[in-house]
């Protein structure tokens, strides 16, 4: 009976623990939208169309939106070769602003790459939004 009541009390210890999240506030709230937009762009930007500019417009700055260029280089990746996925890594505070690591990944038969870029984002109206990419190269 010990051994059982041992056993039950080990087990709602270990469930009452949890392990921190060390990354600060800001980067928690603005990780999501991050992902939610590069899902977007990953799923329907390569090859966009006047909807997805209209999804996409809603996680941009209004200074982004403004400037932003269709041109051949694709502004979210940073390349005309499109990556087959994305992972969004660190995340780090700076003044009123966050900015992000992304790392892409092109991974086929003859190749396996990988590359990062950073993501600048501010708040606008209490939502994160992207305001800058650029390479890190």
């Amino acid at each position: 009976m010990k051994s059982v009541l041992a056993v039950l009390v080990s087990l709602f210890a270990f469930s009452t623990c949890s392990v921190p999240n060390l990354e600060p506030k800001s980067c928690i709230e603005a990780r999501g939208e991050l992902k939610k937009l590069y899902s977007l762009h990953f799923d329907r930007g390569f090859d966009p169309d006047e909807r997805y500019r209209k999804d996409r417009d809603e996680y941009l700055s209004n200074r982004l939106k403004s400037s932003i260029d269709a041109g051949e280089e694709d502004y979210l990746t940073q390349t005309a070769d499109h990556p087959k996925a994305f992972r969004i890594g660190e995340c780090g505070e700076l003044a009123e602003r966050v900015q992000f690591e992304i790392l892409l990944f092109w991974k086929d038969d003859s190749r396996d790459e990988q590359r990062e870029i950073l993501v600048d984002m501010v708040r606008d109206e209490s939502v994160w939004k992207v305001d800058r990419v650029s390479s890190r190269e």
